[in-house]
């Protein structure tokens, strides 16, 4: 459920109305930057995973394919062979490539005691380390990808965030001898190496440092997944990819002492596809919950209040569009929805929390929370969110039709927000309208009129 602004989405950083350029509207644009650029590479990072994970179980499941073909020939290896060729040649789904793997692999896993101790102990290294090399692969250099982009948004973060306020590091001392103090040619000089020398220390240590340090430079009590097995994991599974082989070592062991896990020093740790989508839902779940926390820092007017919880609404938006329904979950099941004052924006958080749960199973959970939502005395923008998380078509075909006629809605909408994923197709038939392709990509309308908006925006902030 997004928000929808009649505006010229060019003239806008993120979608909204574009802040005016004092140091702490450029910290939020900067912050929101920083958060989207990591979610985007993450987005990327799982689509390549997803893609390899099923190119390589399509060649899994062609080698078994091949080995029941070369089976079937009992004991003659060339006409096995060539049986599990002719197996391979019949699907026309695969590529050159993959056919040629699967029948090498089919033809290393046939039981050949004969040829194994032939190869003795250079032989059975090589079976070693191609099934433990096969576990890490491409998957392995994802997750260190992961992890390379939440540290550069941790560093971009505190860095932006020192610019702005400095008293984290008000109390460090640095001495300087007479011939450093001329090569400086200003106190501001002198403030930034010292800025700089504590960023270099800061991004050597832990993630847990770093989420420590968040919550003193923010004022918050806590970053979400902070102390997750699976956030804290992630970073000690990525350094034994790099520096041991994907073994496990003395200090993934003593980083983890806290923590119950079955591990042991020198096992082998494989990654795989759920393993990388539960690293990047860790990782993004702790940068939403640091951004959130620094916006809201931030905020000193009533004006600044409204432009934040406006953008940490849309947020939620944007994740339910790249699938990332976790990490919305998460965010709402902890977030105090109290703290937000706009009523659309936290009816906006409300309803996107809602999506994501439904998506993750909790369907009969969410249908008893939106049956007691009381949206009776609310605008139709609220009953119409209400009928569609609920399933009501014709409750839902009524608020469609009226706000459309009152310009307060598109079709559009309808045929792109998640709001709408399970009757889709039968509210646009209902409502006779279809996405044109010449519409405009997004916020081309708002859900709630503006007038309506503006008034509750000014009575909310005491205007």
């Amino acid at each position: 459920m997004p928000e929808e602004a009649d505006i010229d989405i060019d003239s806008t950083s993120h979608g909204g109305p574009a802040e005016p350029l004092t140091p702490s509207g450029t910290l939020r644009e900067d912050l929101l930057e920083f958060l989207l650029d990591l979610w985007t590479s993450q987005r990327e990072v799982l689509r390549l995973a997803k893609q390899w994970s099923r190119y390589e179980g399509e060649i899994d499941a062609a080698t078994e394919r091949a080995l029941a073909a070369m089976g079937s020939s009992g004991d003659d290896l060339l006409a096995g062979v060539e049986a599990a060729r002719a197996e391979l040649r019949s699907d026309s789904k695969l590529s050159s490539d993959q056919k040629n793997q699967a029948l090498r692999r089919a033809l290393q896993s046939m039981p050949n005691e004969r040829a194994q101790k032939a190869n003795g102990r250079a032989g059975a290294a090589f079976r070693s380390v191609t099934n433990r090399r096969k576990d890490l692969g491409l998957l392995s250099s994802q997750l260190v990808t992961l992890v390379a982009d939440f540290e550069l948004f941790v560093l971009r973060v505190t860095t932006a965030w020192l610019e702005f306020d400095s008293s984290h590091v008000a109390d460090r001392k640095k001495e300087l001898s007479f011939e450093q103090l001329q090569r400086f040619g200003s106190v501001h000089e002198i403030r930034q190496s010292m800025v700089d020398t504590f960023l270099e220390e800061h991004m050597r240590k832990s993630a847990a440092s770093w989420f420590s340090a968040f919550c003193s430079m923010l004022n918050a009590d806590k970053i979400e997944g902070s102390d997750d097995f699976v956030t804290l994991e992630v970073f000690q599974r990525r350094h034994i990819i790099v520096h041991h082989g994907g073994l496990v070592s003395r200090q993934y062991m003593n980083q983890l002492a806290n923590h119950k896990h079955s591990a042991k020093l020198g096992d082998h740790l494989p990654v795989d596809l759920t393993y990388v989508e539960n690293a990047a839902d860790a990782l993004a779940i702790a940068a939403h919950s640091i951004t959130v926390a620094a916006l809201f820092q931030t905020v000193k007017s009533a004006d600044e209040r409204t432009w934040v919880e406006t953008e940490v609404g849309e947020l939620t938006f944007l994740l339910l569009n790249q699938e990332r329904e976790k990490v919305v979950e998460r965010f709402v099941s902890k977030f105090r929805l109290d703290r937000i004052r706009r009523e659309f924006s936290q009816g906006q958080i409300r309803v996107n929390g809602w999506i994501a749960a439904k998506r993750l199973g909790h369907g009969d959970e969410v249908r008893a929370q939106v049956e007691a939502w009381d949206v009776e005395a609310k605008d139709d923008g609220f009953k119409l969110a209400k009928a569609a998380l609920l399933g009501r078509l014709h409750d839902a075909e009524k608020y469609s039709k009226r706000m459309i006629a009152a310009g307060e809605f598109s079709p559009y909408a309808i045929g792109t927000w998640p709001l709408f994923e399970d009757i889709r197709e039968e509210l646009l038939k209902a409502v006779d309208a279809k996405p044109s392709p010449s519409s405009r990509p997004f916020n081309f309308l708002r859900v709630i009129s503006p007038d309506a908006a503006s008034k509750k925006d000014a009575t909310e902030n005491g205007k």
